[in-house]
């Protein structure tokens, strides 16, 4: 992930505005560009908990898309409670890794990830779950693109 500020001018590729092939129209050929000293960071998320969806929403004939990135962070420690409070209103860019090793781009520079529900929960059990819930999404013109 990374906030639109560490991107360098122009650094956030587009798709091909008119696609011959119908991937085209998903796919992003170009690198990302950052300012100086800035790059993408990793965020821990636990195995089997993380979801790309792409939900379509609108009016017919007005149809548009609703990207969305969901995950669980296994810690409540106080790097994860700043990190959700970062994050609260922060716009970013999303590369979520799948399992056959495709990425998909969840936010854009015009439109980007920002976060709709967090929840941060500890546990009743020595044994139980605890950590952070999030999900994020933007609207979009297409599906998540790769």
């Amino acid at each position: 992930f990374r906030s639109l500020s560490a991107f360098a001018d122009n650094g956030i590729p587009e798709v091909a505005a008119d696609p011959v092939r119908f991937k085209d129209g998903v796919e992003i050929s170009a690198d990302f560009a950052f300012k100086a000293g800035e790059g993408f960071r990793k965020v821990y998320l636990t195995e089997d908990t993380g979801m790309v969806e792409d939900e379509g929403v609108g009016e017919k004939d007005g149809k548009s898309w609703r990207n969305k990135f969901k995950y669980f962070h296994p810690r409540s420690k106080s790097e994860t409670l700043g990190f959700a409070r970062w994050m609260n209103n922060t716009g970013c860019i999303f590369l979520v890794k799948e399992a056959d090793g495709q990425v998909r781009i969840v936010g854009s520079e015009q439109f980007p990830a920002k976060v709709d529900t967090s929840t941060i929960t500890t546990t009743e059990t020595t044994g139980g779950r605890k950590g952070m819930t999030m999900e994020v999404s933007c609207a979009s013109d297409r599906k998540s693109v790769v």
